[in-house]
């Protein structure tokens, strides 16, 4: 849950600064390693300020799997073009069986898919209960 706060501390930096302008990275830093040192596992952080090109760094050169975390960068895609008026969070989609992933809300209530979900309830459902659908 830190981890992923920070990330979101990350991007609103990211928003309110101007492309010219480097973010002070520091105390995100020093989060990110106290939560590497309270770790139980292998923990690595690797990012980009990708309007200025500051990084930070955080045993972020190891392989650590991505699990559920990949679906952070989807959601701000998925907000970003809400932001932009190319998506609306209440347009439908159709999920055919092909589109339904093993494990989780929409396979256990709609194997066989045959349903459409809001862009809304589908992120929910990502982020909330980390469907893979």
């Amino acid at each position: 849950m830190r981890t992923f706060i920070a990330l979101v501390l990350l991007v609103a930096l990211s928003s309110s600064l101007r492309s010219s302008e480097k973010p002070d990275l520091a105390p995100l830093e020093e989060t990110f390693q106290r939560i590497v040192k309270r770790a139980r596992g292998r923990v690595g952080v690797a990012l980009i300020h990708l309007e200025s090109g500051a990084t930070l760094d955080v045993r972020g050169h190891g392989r650590v799997p991505m699990a559920s975390v990949v679906k952070v960068p989807i959601a701000i895609e998925v907000l970003s073009q809400v932001a932009a008026r190319t998506l609306t969070l209440d347009r439908q989609v159709a999920l055919g069986a092909s589109d339904i992933r093993p494990c989780c809300t929409i396979e256990r209530r709609h194997p066989n898919g045959g349903i459409s979900r809001t862009v809304r309830e589908l992120l929910e459902l990502a982020i909330i209960e980390s469907d893979n659908t």
